[in-house]
């Protein structure tokens, strides 16, 4: 687990020259086109790990930048999860001129620099072209990145690593590490995915922020937690599946997560593998040999779950 409590969940906007009244997020049409380039800088610079920076916006909406701010961040964040997982801290301060303008002045605090970003960017691609194969489906994909994190990655028991960089470079990270380098391996693998961040519990009633991946296979939605499928201490090479594809109703026994805010994930993966088995009789055995796995890992997640009740 151990996410890190960024302060960029949360806008500070500090207006310098007077104050101005909050908002609503919505755009009107006589402010979108200075909307549309405001959000596309900030993304932008974000994108680029630029750690201060000023912008102009311009329009009738100047009195209303706030709430235009917000709605910009909001987007950029839902657009860009990754991004928004790599964020440390920023503060946002404000400067109202005549003529409808004002310049904002970000100061931005990021997990990583655009250097450690342009790293990350080039093991991504050679790790996908080293374990991805020809002919490789969707569900092979997922198993390959899942087994090439849990096997190279270790958990960091210190809590001071935090980002997919940390995992490529040093090997070690927390789970917003691994929920970020699967986000990147799966997404340059062409496999649709999200990071979701809610909390988890370990059963004995204590909850802690954390982080794991949704990912989207045949149409249908399953929650893969690569991080607590990796044993603590690390065993090497060791790769086990008790998070693997499962759904809300399972994944709901230890993790909770504002529902309303990503997909559901409402199907059963094994019951999707034995409707594979038929309809791709070529991959078989691939599905067979996951659904085994998986219902292992079903098996000692039930085992671990009783006894930590038992230690109650």
């Amino acid at each position: 687990m151990g996410i890190k409590k960024a302060a960029a969940l949360f806008l500070s906007l500090v207006l310098l020259l007077g104050s101005a009244p909050t908002a609503s997020a919505a755009v009107e049409a006589k402010n979108k086109k200075a909307y549309e380039q405001l959000k596309t800088s900030v993304h932008e610079h974000l994108t680029n790990r630029d750690t201060n920076f000023k912008l102009v916006f311009q329009g009738p909406g100047v009195y209303k930048i706030e709430g235009l701010v917000k709605q910009a961040l909001e987007e950029i964040y839902n657009q860009d999860q990754y991004l928004y997982h790599s964020m440390e801290s920023y503060q946002i301060g404000a400067k109202i001129e005549r003529n409808n303008k004002v310049t904002l002045f970000f100061t931005m605090e990021y997990q990583t620099t655009a250097q450690q970003e342009a790293y990350v960017t080039a093991q991504v691609k050679k790790i996908t072209a080293s374990i991805i194969k020809p002919g490789m489906n969707a569900h092979e994909k997922v198993r390959a990145i899942h087994d090439y994190i849990v096997s190279t990655v270790a958990y960091d028991e210190s809590l001071s690593r935090y980002s997919a960089y940390d995992a490529l470079k040093s090997g070690t990270t927390v789970c917003n590490g691994y929920a970020q380098l699967a986000n990147r391996l799966l997404a340059q693998a062409g496999v649709e995915n999200q990071i979701i961040s809610g909390d988890a519990s370990s059963g004995t009633g204590e909850t802690e922020p954390h982080a794991w991946n949704l990912v989207k296979l045949d149409g249908k939605w399953y929650h893969l937690d690569c991080t607590w499928d990796d044993p603590v201490p690390d065993k090497k090479g060791s790769v086990e599946y008790m998070y693997y594809n499962l759904s809300d109703n399972q994944m709901k026994a230890d993790h909770t997560w504002k529902t309303g805010k990503f997909p559901r994930a409402s199907t059963s993966y094994v019951q999707t593998l034995a409707a594979l088995r038929i309809k791709d009789a070529k991959r078989s055995a691939f599905y067979e040999d996951m659904e085994a796995k998986i219902q292992e890992g079903a098996a000692l997640r039930q085992e671990l779950r009783s006894m930590e009740k038992g230690k109650k």
